[in-house]
């Protein structure tokens, strides 16, 4: 029987899932980046700011330390944990249907939507 997975792997289907894993994954090291700069910016810039000795400055740079580690807490993370897995399952969509083998429920959890891998591949719209 002759390998098809390099005609497999060509298919619409199959390049959508690839596409959009690929943008998902590209979204999720987008926040990544966004949480480094507020990991590293907001106390590098809460240090200038409490130099200047002002009772006002010191009260709000507190204020938007906190607020940055509340929203890197509650939003950002979890942000970027549901890219990294939508990325994950689209990656593994492509692999089984490239590969012909059975979706691994119990590992990856439920299989990729049609919804969530034309959302993800949108914006190449030639190939959605």
């Amino acid at each position: 029987m002759p390998n098809s997975i390099g005609s497999d792997q060509n298919l619409d289907r199959n390049l959508r899932h690839f596409v959009a894993s690929r943008v998902w994954y590209m979204r999720g090291r987008r926040i990544a980046v966004l949480q480094a700069l507020f990991a590293f910016g907001v106390p590098i810039a809460s240090a200038l700011v409490l130099l200047s000795g002002s009772l006002a400055w010191k009260v709000w740079t507190s204020a938007i330390g906190i607020s940055a580690a509340i929203l890197d807490t509650i939003f950002l993370d979890r942000l970027q944990r549901q890219l990294r897995l939508n990325g994950a399952n689209e990656q593994e969509a492509f692999d089984c249907h490239v590969l012909d083998i059975e979706w691994p429920i119990g590992l990856a959890g439920s299989e990729s939507t049609t919804t969530r891998t034309i959302t993800g591949a949108h914006r190449f719209g030639d190939i959605t």
